[in-house]
């Protein structure tokens, strides 16, 4: 019996796996250019529309404080920590000047 029952519980298992990792795939694909285009457009606009970078900052803040886990396993070699220590100076500012 217990020569069944393990096989079995694995391959019952198994789909689980799977379904949780394409999940944060989807997850990843869908909202890492979200977060890619709010900070890159967010650096392009600060010298131009400073509430419009602020706008921006903060759509790219949120994202990699929603997603960071997701993130960082999908792209190892980018050092997330130091983009959201500075992201979260840019909205401070942004909240000290009375944009949001």
């Amino acid at each position: 019996m217990k020569r069944f029952l393990i096989p079995l519980l694995a391959v019952l298992s198994f789909p689980t796996i799977v379904n949780a990792n394409s999940y944060d795939e989807k997850i990843f694909e869908e909202r890492w250019p979200v977060f890619v285009d709010n900070n890159d457009y967010g650096i392009i606009y600060e010298e131009s529309d400073f509430e419009m970078s602020c706008s921006l900052y903060i759509n790219a803040n949120n994202e990699l404080k929603n997603h960071f886990v997701i993130f960082q396993r999908y792209q190892p070699d980018r050092d997330l920590l130091k983009d959201r220590v500075r992201l979260n100076q840019k909205v401070k500012v942004c909240n000290n000047k009375g944009i949001y």
